[in-house]
């Protein structure tokens, strides 16, 4: 599975054994798989009548702030749209308390479901933008829950982030396969309408695969606080038309970058090393420069040490790209007059990031 590295799993309930939820456990245990979205299925024979769970996420417990910011950010990012209220089922004290400490931090609104008999009333009533639910919950079942808000018209587009205990029973495996056996032969849902369904399902996880996944997304949000930098904005960037500058002299680096940029509706421009970035300068003064350190002929701290002489380009903010990544090389990196430094191997979603902050700048000068 590692190896493949698929842009969705689709994990039968019906495996035999409660195997699937060993499979769920160890999916999000492994570092590399942990981001890949899973749709739990279940499809009864006789009836041919279909069962889906379709969650933003499935995390393992104990959670931290920063699981519970890592998963807001990502549905913010993928739905466009701030998290302002949350419903939560959960009965374990500890972790509740997590997250109304959390996230009333971050001002969202808070409702907790106690029991399931008025859970859907409560739901429609809050209007929340994200629904957590602990699929061990005995209190609440959750899957019985989800499954009522998925078919609720006024519900269903609410996503649904199931928390679960990184070991499981085999009581507790053995119920929530009984559960989602019951509810699938219930369910009105039948083998057409599901296969519609994951056309559409693996088609969205598909779109998400770009090089903005929320994974990267995620990852940048990381960098940009640890920088320091004013956060951009979550949004999609609009008629930048920026000019940036790379400066490299490895091939790979420069069609990257220049992907990454047009890719933000801005304007490459390509020099290969610090003589040739001085020349263009002579010609085009861009918004930005990104600029590598260690390259033949001209080094970066030499081609800086020239820009920020003279006056028509000294006010040209400039990044640079380097492999260091020691808090101690970077303080000697932004002495030397840098704004700020992007690390390599470069990440699409923080390049595109700090491209966002300096457009989010100018819109202020």
């Amino acid at each position: 599975m590692v190896d493949l590295q698929p842009n969705a799993i689709i994990l039968n309930i019906n495996l035999k054994k409660s195997v699937c939820w060993n499979v769920l456990v160890e999916l999000k245990q492994n570092v590399n798989t942990q981001n890949i979205p899973v749709l739990l299925l279940s499809i009864n024979e006789e009836s041919h009548h279909v069962l889906l769970l379709d969650a933003v996420e499935y995390l393992l417990k104990p959670l931290s702030s920063e699981d519970i910011f890592q998963s807001l950010l990502k549905l913010e990012s993928l739905n466009k749209k701030n998290i302002q209220t949350v419903v939560i089922a959960d009965e374990e004290e500890s972790q509740l308390q997590n997250y109304i400490q959390y996230l009333s931090s971050k001002e969202i609104k808070i409702e907790v479901i106690n029991k399931i008999d008025n859970a859907i009333e409560l739901i429609e009533y809050a209007k929340p933008d994200l629904a957590i639910l602990n699929l061990t919950n005995s209190k609440v079942d959750a899957i019985s829950l989800a499954s009522k808000i998925k078919s609720n018209s006024e519900l269903k587009s609410v996503p649904i982030l199931f928390t679960l205990e990184s070991e499981l029973s085999e009581k507790i495996k053995t119920y929530l396969t009984t559960t989602f056996n019951s509810l699938t032969t219930n369910s009105g849902l039948q083998t057409t309408e599901a296969f519609n369904f994951l056309k559409d399902w693996i088609k969205k996880q598909d779109s998400h695969s770009y090089s903005l996944s929320s994974t990267e997304q995620i990852s940048a949000k990381v960098e940009i606080e640890k920088s320091n930098l004013p956060e951009p904005q979550l949004v999609n960037i609009e008629n930048g038309e920026l000019d940036i500058m790379i400066v490299d002299d490895d091939p790979n680096t420069l069609f990257t970058l220049a992907e990454i940029i047009q890719s933000t509706n801005c304007n490459p421009i390509v020099a290969h090393n610090g003589k040739e970035c001085l020349e263009l300068l002579e010609t085009k003064i861009p918004d930005l420069i990104l600029l590598d350190i260690i390259m033949p002929e001209m080094d970066g701290f030499k081609t800086i040490e020239q820009i920020k002489k003279n006056k028509k380009w000294s006010e040209i903010p400039v990044f640079a790209v380097t492999a260091k990544a020691m808090k101690e090389d970077n303080e000697i990196i932004l002495k030397h007059g840098f704004n700020d430094y992007i690390p390599k191997p470069v990440n699409p979603a923080f390049v595109s990031y700090k491209i966002q902050s300096i457009i989010n700048q100018l819109k202020l000068t």
